[in-house]
Order: structure tokens, then C-alpha cells, then sequence
């Protein structure tokens, strides 16, 4: 577990020393949501094996940076990282935990201001908190990769101020196990892929770019 959550720090950290790396970047708020469709393979302590397909609804929340927000460069950078937490449709099993997208994206439209761009990312995930609907905790970890496509639209309304709507499709695998805190033997291993859409909002702040 250890060097999981090492490994999701050099890569946050890593996109941090890209970004900040451009002559010109900005730094905010970020906040979303995501619908997917999850197809879960679990195999309990005794080796039986049970798949289903569940809907969760995903909340997040994090900070963003961004090499290109406001004038008509080619193409940007955006990182974002912070908190999500994802509930499942029906029995209501929770989980949360970090999250960090990488986002590179190509200008397709510049004007009066609008900035409209398209492009790959590609996510990290790991939840690490888990419980169910009557309050019950559970101990483990799931670790979530995958890419998606991103249409993203900057409007920058202010001086030094960008509102930036960004919305896609995302695939994902994740892996990992869990076990009630009750019980250390009685573990759960989870396999899954997930399909879903996702919309984001983002407020930033322009530092040393003032569009054109």
C-alpha cells in the first residue's frame, strides 16, 4: 500500500513540475461529477466467484492547473487532483479516496475570449475509506487506471479569471480487495471495468497570462 500511494504522489508531483514549467499557467478550483457502470468480478475468502453490474453516481473535488487557458496557443496541460467519493445505485456501498487527472488537450476554436479545446486523459484512483448504508466500515483498497476524451470550453470573463466547463467519456479498470473491520479474514479480491460520462467546472486564476 505503501508504495501505491508513493507512486500517486511522484505522479501528482510530476504534473505539478510540468505545469508550473510553462511561461504562463493558472491555478484554482475544481469540482464534478461522474455517472458510471461498473462490471464487478469478486471473489470472496472461500474462492466462489460473483459478477454483476452495478450504476454509481461519483462526487469529487480537487485543485487544477493549467498551461494554457486564455489565448491561442495549440495546445495545453491540465492537472487536477484531489477527493472523490463513489456510491453504488441499490446497496449503497461507498467508497472514497484520491484522485489525478492528466488532460492534454489541442485548440480547435479561439474567440472574443473562448477558448475551446479537445483531448485525451488519462486518471488515477484510490480509494482507500469504504462503508455501507448502515454506517459500517470497511478495511481495504482499490486502485482505479484508465483514459478518456475531453472537450473542455475556457471563458475567461475577468482580467486575471478563467470559468472552464470540461465534460468526456472514461474507461477504467480497477483492482483491489476489502474485508468488514470486524472480521480481517473474511477478505473480498475486486476485479471491475467501468464505462462512464463525466462533467467538471473549474474556476482559475491566470498568473502571467492575460489572453489576447
Amino acid at each position: 500500500m505503501f508504495r501505491t500511494v508513493s507512486n500517486f504522489v511522484f505522479i501528482l508531483l510530476l504534473g505539478v513540475v510540468f505545469a508550473t514549467r510553462a511561461n504562463a499557467y493558472g491555478i484554482g478550483l475544481s469540482s464534478g461529477m461522474a455517472a458510471e457502470k461498473w462490471n464487478v468480478e469478486a471473489e470472496d475468502q472461500n474462492a466462489r466467484t460473483f459478477r454483476h453490474r452495478e450504476s454509481r453516481d461519483v462526487v469529487h473535488v480537487g485543485f487544477i492547473m493549467d498551461s494554457c487557458l486564455s489565448n491561442k496557443k495549440s495546445t495545453n496541460y491540465r492537472l487536477v487532483g484531489g477527493f472523490e467519493t463513489s456510491e453504488a445505485h441499490g446497496h449503497n456501498f461507498s467508497m472514497s479516496g484520491a484522485y489525478v487527472t492528466h488532460t492534454f488537450g489541442f485548440l480547435m476554436l479561439w474567440r472574443d475570449g473562448i477558448r475551446l479545446w479537445a483531448g485525451p486523459q488519462w486518471k488515477l484512483s484510490y480509494y482507500n475509506t469504504m462503508w455501507n448504508d448502515r454506517h459500517e466500515g470497511y478495511v481495504g483498497h482499490l486502485l482505479g487506471m484508465g483514459w478518456g476524451g475531453v472537450l473542455g470550453a475556457n471563458f475567461n470573463f475577468a482580467k486575471d479569471f478563467t470559468m472552464s466547463f470540461t465534460g468526456g467519456t472514461r474507461g477504467m479498470s480497477q483492482w483491489g480487495g476489502y474485508h468488514p473491520s470486524t472480521n480481517s479474514n473474511d477478505e473480498t479480491h475486486v476485479d471491475a471495468g467501468t464505462d462512464g460520462v463525466f462533467l467538471d467546472v473549474s474556476l482559475v486564476f491566470r498568473l502571467g497570462e492575460r489572453g489576447e
